[in-house]
């Protein structure tokens, strides 16, 4: 399973704390004389290294589950060959578990171990930049010459463009449209990244990727988009070897970006002309 680490652990401090828990269950099962004591000290002493790491819903899937409960409520029990069984299938799974997810995690650090520089734009900057998304010179706008540039979108960002494909708004209806086609294009079969633009490097450019970030299994997204789209881009930049900065023309999403902790780009539209005064 995919976990969310909380904002400020390390990744490496994350995988240490998930192996330490590995092992410690494995040992569990050489107490096979006082082996419910020991799962019970097992799973106290995960919650104290792990609930400083991961967030509490992750902690409830690795450690903290239903059958959990269910073996504090029959201590009355222990020993006997009913909650024995069912002690073994709990320590059995959670063992599994965890280490797939010691692995997914070592994935994921892999996958956003990529040299370059990570953006996540919010759907305002789909809409409002001055040029179309095909056009975009992002190595120019970000001033990172030579260094490849990964343009990271949250399912919701495409979701939100989805819906704004029926906007009353021509232009943004537009717009939409063209976004989708050219994630379409650039995605082709791979289904989630692609190629957006080659490097140059006689124009020293680097080469323009764009992924779509899913949801992970189990996520509930936030109520407010902005915010959904800022905790998933924090959700990769505690795992990423790089910094993972936010793309936006939103005053009000720039500021929650900040506040979060997430360096931000806020990107200005070209200045319109003083309205008349109403005398």
């Amino acid at each position: 399973m995919l976990i969310k680490l909380i904002p400020g652990v390390s990744r490496d401090a994350a995988l240490q704390g998930l192996q330490q828990a590995a092992i410690d269950l494995q040992n569990t099962y050489a107490l096979r004389d006082r082996r419910y004591e020991a799962y019970c000290e097992w799973a106290n002493n995960a919650v104290r290294q792990l609930r400083h790491v991961i967030r509490t819903d992750d902690l409830e899937a690795l450690v903290l589950t239903q059958r959990y409960w269910v073996l504090q409520s029959l201590a009355a029990l222990a020993g006997t060959p009913v909650v024995n069984d069912l002690l073994d299938m709990e320590v059995e799974e959670r063992k599994r578990v965890i280490e797939d997810t010691v692995t997914e995690l070592r994935e994921q650090v892999r996958h956003w171990s990529r040299s370059g520089t990570f953006v996540v734009p919010d759907t305002s900057v789909f809409i409002k930049h001055p040029q179309k998304f095909r056009d975009w010179d992002l190595s120019a706008e970000l001033k990172t010459a030579e260094l490849d540039i990964h343009v990271l979108v949250p399912i919701i960002v495409v979701d939100e463009l989805d819906r704004l494909k029926d906007s009353r708004d021509k232009h943004v209806r537009w717009r939409a449209a063209h976004t989708l086609g050219v994630l379409d294009e650039a995605l082709g079969t791979a289904a989630t990244s692609g190629q957006l633009v080659a490097g140059d490097p006689f124009a020293r450019r680097g080469n323009v990727t764009v992924e779509v970030v899913l949801d992970p299994p189990r996520h509930v997204r936030l109520p407010i988009p902005d915010d959904e789209i800022i905790d998933r881009a924090l959700a990769i930049q505690a795992i990423a070897s790089h910094t993972v900065t936010l793309l936006t023309f939103d005053t009000g999403q720039s500021t929650r970006a900040r506040q979060a902790g997430l360096p931000v780009r806020k990107l200005n539209m070209p200045d319109e002309p003083e309205p008349p005064a109403k005398c």
